[in-house]
């Protein structure tokens, strides 16, 4: 809801919060160590450099990282994710040293 005495000024908006995942990722420990993790690599990436994939990627992994069998599986992802959009993204499809 935006509000203002007249319609040229700036005026506020006033919202209230669906889910608050901030809650619900707390009460885990695996959760709050995934999400310092991200932030960690987060910091990583240029400033004001769109990267639309890890948006939606991080959208995902907050609604899944209290789940302690898929916490490990998604910060790895995360991190090979944010390797590619360093432009250091890793070839998996064969072994490094034997090339099968």
């Amino acid at each position: 809801l935006w509000r203002a005495r007249l319609d040229e000024h700036l005026g506020t908006f006033q919202a209230e919060a669906i889910e608050m995942n901030a809650a619900r990722l707390m009460d885990s420990a695996i959760a709050v160590y995934g999400l310092q993790t991200m932030a960690a690599h987060l910091r990583l990436l240029p400033e004001r450099d769109a990267h639309g994939a890890l948006y939606e990627t991080l959208a995902v992994m907050i609604a899944h990282l209290d789940d302690a069998d898929a916490a490990g599986e998604l910060v790895a992802r995360f991190e090979l994710l944010i390797l590619d959009e360093l432009g250091f993204g890793l070839d998996l499809s064969q072994c490094a040293a034997t090339g099968s």
